[in-house]
């Protein structure tokens, strides 16, 4: 019977694979339990004490795999090399949208994901799109660390097949880098999605490093359109109507809110030539409506 999910766990015996879905193996050489299998039947490097927590990460990938194919149940799923794959584009342009749809794809054919944003637009722990879709979702805060977050799921038997990351560009480049050790080491899939830049033009920490560890970079084929009708390629912040280019790099805010006459802080998405005259919507409406002097004297 194919392996629907293993995991391991430390005692004094070492690193254990737990096979949580097979049928008990013949020659299980723990005597405690016939659905444990000892990790030292010829695993290279594993320890001859109880393993670190950077064992337990390595033993899903490695040992997992000698011990299981000593026996014959590595099936194609297990096979696979998981990737972490980051889709970029301007505010606006769907992202969030493909979050949502990307996530219902995986788990429509059976597969178990996790989801994280970072300063949804919603000020609460959701990936929420511009379409009106929702779902809940685990909030990233400074502090947070994929790499034990992912160890200890699987080491109390959760089954993760997929990472579904939104608003990427507020992870720091740790995270990013645990992001990538966690596709690599514990063959989960991890799909990113964020902007590269921010309202002053420049790249975001954590969207820098995913654009040096992603397997694939992939630019959304949806285009955001700048006011004018041209392809925007810059996010621009307004505070009370007037666009900024200088002050805190996250503060919270959405494209929505910039036709509002009052709202203290919203976004735009502009083309690079009106984004560098500081030309946003409302400027070139009220531009447009001033009276123009008669051609005289």
């Amino acid at each position: 019977m194919p392996v629907e999910r293993i995991y391991v766990r430390e005692n004094s015996m070492g690193v254990l694979i737990h096979n949580l879905h097979a049928h008990l193996l013949p020659d299980a050489t723990d005597s405690c339990s016939g659905w444990m299998l000892s990790a030292r039947l010829n695993c290279p490097g594993t320890p001859k004490y109880p393993a670190s927590e950077e064992m337990v990460g390595r033993g899903i990938a490695e040992c997992g795999r000698a011990v299981l194919r000593r026996h014959s149940l590595l099936d194609e799923r297990m096979r696979r090399v998981a990737q972490l794959t980051f889709w970029t584009g301007t505010m606006d342009a769907g992202k969030s949208t493909l979050a949502l749809q990307t996530n219902h794809n995986h788990a429509a054919r059976g597969r178990v994901g996790r989801i994280f944003t970072s300063h949804d637009r919603t000020g609460g722990a959701h990936i929420s799109s511009r379409l009106g879709l929702t779902h809940d979702a685990l909030e990233v805060t400074p502090d947070f660390d994929f790499w034990r977050y992912t160890v200890d799921a699987l080491t109390r038997g959760s089954r993760i097949d997929y990472f579904i990351c939104d608003e990427a560009q507020f992870y720091s480049p740790e995270q990013v880098e645990a992001l990538a050790k966690v596709a690599d080491e514990l063959q989960i899939d991890v799909f990113c999605f964020g902007i590269l830049t921010d309202f002053r033009t420049r790249l975001f920490p954590g969207s820098a490093r995913l654009v040096e560890l992603a397997d694939r970079t992939e630019v959304l084929q949806v285009e955001a359109l700048c006011w004018c009708g041209k392809r925007a390629t810059h996010n621009a912040r307004t505070e009370n109507g007037v666009m900024v280019r200088e002050g805190e790099v996250v503060v919270v805010g959405d494209v929505e809110a910039a036709d509002e006459p009052h709202a203290d802080v919203a976004y735009e998405v502009l083309c690079r030539q009106h984004h560098r005259r500081g030309l946003t919507a409302a400027r070139a409406k009220a531009v447009s409506l001033a009276p123009e002097p008669l051609p005289f004297g």
